[in-house]
């Protein structure tokens, strides 16, 4: 009873944390390929968990082309032991918007080194971004 109630507060408190990410919070399992994803799915792209398919390849679907190559290149320093990954790119939301994300995830390795699991977030940095390129417009003008 006890450990069934610590289990109970212990998914409470992840849900809580998810949710003050204000981002999307995912897993991806790199032995079977499926992704799980936060409710912040819809929030950051207007689409529920349960509406699209558990793959990484969804997601990959939705950057920008121009984009796909870097976060490739982010893939291929993490096959190489690097076990924390960042980078910003641009997705397109469900209504046809392009956001720009913040993506920051932590590789978990088995005992031999391979990979087990993906844990991260993303978050919509779009009106940081429009803000920078303002600011630096701004600065060309003087």
């Amino acid at each position: 009873r006890a450990a069934r109630e610590r289990l109970v507060e212990s998914e409470n408190r992840f849900r809580l944390a998810a949710g003050a990410a204000q981002g999307l919070v995912y897993e991806l399992d790199f032995r079977t390929g499926l992704v799980w994803r936060s409710d912040g799915l819809e929030r950051l792209l207007g689409y529920r968990p349960d509406e699209v398919p558990p793959t990484a390849a969804w997601w990959t679907e939705r950057v920008d082309v121009e984009d796909r190559e870097r976060l490739a290149g982010g893939l291929g320093r993490i096959r190489e032991g690097e076990s924390l990954f960042e980078s910003e790119y641009r997705i397109q939301h469900r209504n046809g918007q392009w956001l720009h994300v913040l993506e920051r995830t932590y590789i978990e390795r088995d005992a031999e080194g391979g990979l087990r699991r993906a844990v991260g977030h993303t978050i919509d940095i779009t009106e940081r971004k429009l803000h920078e390129a303002a600011l630096a417009l701004s600065e060309e003008r003087f």
